[in-house]
């Protein structure tokens, strides 16, 4: 039996977030690293690193970035079984933002 085959001790529904940090002042020319984040995923990477099998049920686009996102899911020791893509490319995109200075 697959471990996906076992029942989810845990499943999480919601939506991954971007989050988007520059170490500059932020503007057009600053650099940006993208992290994925947002509550549920939060919630469910905690969960797995504990030990749970866990789900996330969530919409993403299929294309690169939803690719991106359902790979950092699974690094995560997260299932991506109950993740589903939807085609035509990127809808609505959020972010959160934050500028991390260093002393």
């Amino acid at each position: 039996m697959t471990a996906d085959a076992q029942p989810f001790d845990v499943v999480c529904l919601g939506e991954a977030l971007l989050e988007e940090a520059t170490q500059e002042p932020y503007g057009h020319d600053a650099h940006a690293l993208l992290g994925i984040s947002g509550d549920a995923l939060n919630v469910a990477a905690a969960a797995a690193a504990a030990g749970a099998h866990v789900g996330l049920s969530a919409v993403l686009t299929d294309d690169e970035l939803g690719r991106a996102i359902t790979e950092r899911v699974a690094q995560l020791g997260i299932s991506t079984v109950l993740l589903r893509h939807r085609p035509g490319g990127a809808g609505r995109l959020p972010l959160a933002q934050r500028s991390v200075r260093r002393a």
